[in-house]
């Protein structure tokens, strides 16, 4: 008898750690699925109880490990722009504090999404995730990886590339107008460069930001009326008039209160999302000149 008990206390010592194994992979599985429940529904504030506070993500649109901050921008961005996104977990196992995932995203692009417009096209598409566990069971890293040409095509399916691109500069001339440089980075890829007759070589998104927001002082009432535009490829090209009245100091000049009609052209590089990668802006600076001081002595220069 005391033999069987001896046994049966050895078998219970030995398959303790499996037992305590199983659990904690369970409750490390709860809690990935507690994650994607609370990102597809945008509680973002829910989101957040699951990750620790040094929490890091990584994925192919991301240029490389991301905050939790960041990440909860994204998250609610996500869930703006897809409103009934959905992750269903095919599959799942853990070990340890390590858990993988296999499953889908589904939704349907309702909102704008990284300064597009709605497609109102529905993607769905498998991804692959690892999730990094904390001692205390908190989600410390995420990898999340998936194709993103797949999601492309879903996304743009039925969407004539060129008339994204023109919406997209017509977009960035309306912001321009109306002295909002802060949306430029909505029609303009990230390695975006401007070469300018003001401009001695290409200059950077931000150098362009401070040029508009110079001529928006000096033209209140500025406008680049578009008389022709077209786009072909990843090509692009504008012809129009600048119009305004100089009511504003200028680069450190008075206003001159003259009005300017100045003709002008843009060629445009865009990229495969028919966003703005280089803007070529050619007028004539004479001209410019020559209007915005007409009448002007120089004594009164």
């Amino acid at each position: 008898m005391k033999i069987r008990i001896f046994c049966s206390l050895i078998a219970l010592f030995l398959s303790a750690p499996s037992l305590l194994d199983a659990q904690n992979n369970s409750k490390a599985g709860d809690i990935v699925k507690a994650y994607y429940a609370a990102f597809d529904a945008g509680n973002i504030a829910e989101m957040e109880k699951l990750l620790s506070p040094d929490f890091t993500a990584t994925a192919p649109f991301l240029p490389g490990p991301t905050p939790l901050a960041a990440w909860k921008e994204i998250g609610a961005g996500l869930k703006a722009a897809f409103p009934d996104m959905q992750h269903p977990i095919k599959d799942w196992f853990a070990d340890g504090k390590k858990v993988a995932v296999s499953g889908m995203a589904l939704g349907t692009n309702k909102g704008s999404f990284m300064g597009n417009p709605p497609t109102n096209n529905k993607v769905n598409f498998p991804f692959t995730a690892i999730f990094e566990l904390t001692n205390d069971l908190k989600i410390k890293s995420l990898n999340v990886q998936y194709d993103q040409k797949t999601m492309e095509m879903q996304l743009m399916a039925g969407i004539n590339p060129n008339a994204k691109a023109e919406t997209n500069i017509r977009s960035l001339f309306a912001a321009m107008d109306a002295g909002q440089t802060e949306k430029f980075q909505e029609f303009c890829a990230a390695d975006f460069m401007i070469l300018h007759p003001f401009l001695p070589a290409p200059q950077s998104i931000a150098v362009f930001q401070g040029i508009i927001q110079g001529q928006k002082a000096g033209f209140p009432d500025m406008q680049h009326e578009i008389t022709d535009i077209f786009v072909a490829g990843n090509k692009a090209a504008v012809r129009g008039i600048f119009k305004g009245a100089n009511t504003g100091a200028m680069q450190g000049n008075p206003p001159t209160n003259n009005k300017v009609a100045l003709p002008f052209t843009v060629i445009y590089d865009l990229d495969a999302q028919g966003k703005i990668k280089h803007q070529y802006v050619s007028f004539d600076t004479a001209s410019f000149n020559s209007q915005l001081t007409a009448g002007i002595t120089e004594s009164k220069k």
